[in-house]
């Protein structure tokens, strides 16, 4: 019996590359939004020291300019990292749409593959049977022309 040959073998193995590139993009991605998403918390958690500072008592109104011109130059880079971390989110489900895409295109190429294999197999034991039933019926022949 021939081995089973799947003719689609080398698109089946591109489209598993392709796949893995794409969850490979979605790790960087991924990585690069939880970055962001680290400096807004540390902006934020910043921006809740300044307001602790300047409840104390005894802040000098310089201190206190001071304070809330770095204040606001937190509450921008908040905005701006929270802008970002929006696009990154968009650039993730991008990603992800790929990844469904890529995944689903290989797995049917599996189906494809595991169903041909399948079929092969059945043709496989079928031949066999056969096979097995001609040497039973050549070795029923030959034990009754021998009592004969």
């Amino acid at each position: 019996m021939q081995r089973f040959v799947f003719k689609l073998e080398a698109v089946r193995k591109l489209r598993k590359q392709q796949e893995e590139a794409v969850q490979v993009e979605l790790a960087r991605v991924m990585r690069e939004r939880n970055a962001v998403l680290q400096d807004l918390i540390a902006s934020r958690d910043a921006e809740q020291d300044l307001f602790t500072y300047l409840r104390e008592p005894g802040r000098t109104a310089a201190e206190m300019a001071h304070v809330s011109r770095y204040g606001t130059w937190h509450r921008q880079q908040i905005f701006s990292l929270g802008i970002k971390l929006m696009q990154f989110d968009k650039g993730v489900e991008l990603v992800r749409t790929r990844l469904v895409d890529a995944r689903a295109r290989r797995e049917a190429l599996d189906r494809l593959h595991d169903k041909q294999r399948e079929a092969w197999r059945l043709a496989a034991q079928r031949e066999e049977q056969n096979e097995l039933d001609e040497i039973a019926t050549m070795r029923a022949a030959r034990g009754l022309g021998a009592v004969a």
